[in-house]
């Protein structure tokens, strides 16, 4: 008979050894969850009085902490070149993007994002920053930028109106889902084998 002792320790070992192996299964299941959802972002813009006031052009996109992901407005075909900050962000990129002509009047702008990048590719979850630029004349115009986290929790914003830029508002709707299967047999993690050892089941980590 295999004394009480003997008996505790292999238990806590294979209790130890089975909380690694469920730990490392759900933290490789959990890299392979995604944020799908959609972000609506507003923006009233306000005449600085340049040179060509009202009429101006404007670009709206997003960007994650390595750079450029996605334009999602941008008015003014003949001018954008003025347009500094996202000429030199974006490389000029419109994929997916509305566009139009220069704006005649400041107003009000409502984009949405899918969360995908100009692949059509989910984008991962973290830090995602949307930008608002116009300019009505020829040099570098104002620039607002806000901040959001992409994951599983809501956002609802409301930043600070400043001169330029009023009525801001950013609403991130997520949506849970699987990006990628993730496939575990049991019997390889798992393997239970039926050994009797004092009327209790053995388990077999060998396979972890």
């Amino acid at each position: 008979m295999i004394p009480l002792s003997m008996r505790n320790n292999q238990l806590k070992t294979a209790l130890v050894t089975c909380i690694i192996c469920f730990s490392g299964f759900v933290s490789d299941l959990k890299s392979q969850i995604a944020t799908d959802g959609e972000m609506t972002f507003s923006v009233r813009t306000v005449t600085v009085n340049g040179n060509f006031a009202p009429r101006h052009v404007l670009a709206i996109w997003v960007e994650d902490q390595a750079g450029f992901v996605l334009t999602r407005k941008l008015s003014g075909d003949q001018r954008k070149e003025y347009l500094y900050t996202w000429n030199s962000n974006s490389g000029g990129n419109v994929v997916d993007a509305t566009t139009g002509a220069t704006l005649t009047s400041h107003q009000t702008h409502t984009v949405t994002w899918d969360c995908k990048d100009m692949n059509g590719d989910l984008v991962p979850d973290g830090e995602y920053t949307v930008y608002v630029e116009f300019t009505e004349e020829h040099v570098q115009g104002p620039l607002r930028m806000v901040t959001f986290t992409k994951d599983s929790e809501l956002v609802s914003m409301a930043p600070a109106d400043d001169d330029f830029f009023k009525d801001i508002e950013l609403l991130f709707v997520p949506t849970v889902a699987l990006t990628a299967s993730y496939t575990c047999d049991l019997h390889q993690c798992f393997n239970r084998r039926r050994i009797l050892l004092l009327g209790f089941w053995r388990w077999n980590f060998k396979h972890c």
